[in-house]
């Protein structure tokens, strides 16, 4: 599943009795904002720590069932002598 796609994942109420969604179609992106939280996207064990937070607030956590398992970064590499940018991307997989 893209990223873009998990961030619009619409919330849903939890089994706890305290707090919950703020609203209805309140999505995962506009939670992640309102908190502050959305830095943890880029993070590694972010996916964890934001079900975390959603559970603490009375939101059922959401299954990230293929960001758990691969992310990657981009790296630019700059050769001296002809002052040219190389852009390399490398994805990783857990398994």
């Amino acid at each position: 599943m893209k990223l873009s796609k998990l961030l619009l994942t619409e919330l849903q109420e939890g089994d706890s009795n305290k707090g919950g969604v703020s609203y209805a179609g309140e999505r995962l992106v506009d939670f992640l904002l309102e908190t502050n939280y959305l830095h943890l996207i880029d993070e590694e064990g972010g996916f964890d720590e934001i079900n975390a937070l959603l559970s603490e607030c009375g939101i059922k956590p959401i299954d990230f069932p293929d960001a758990k398992r691969s992310w990657y970064y981009t790296m630019y590499i700059q050769n001296p002598s002809s002052k040219m940018i190389q852009r390399q991307q490398k994805v990783f997989t857990k398994k």
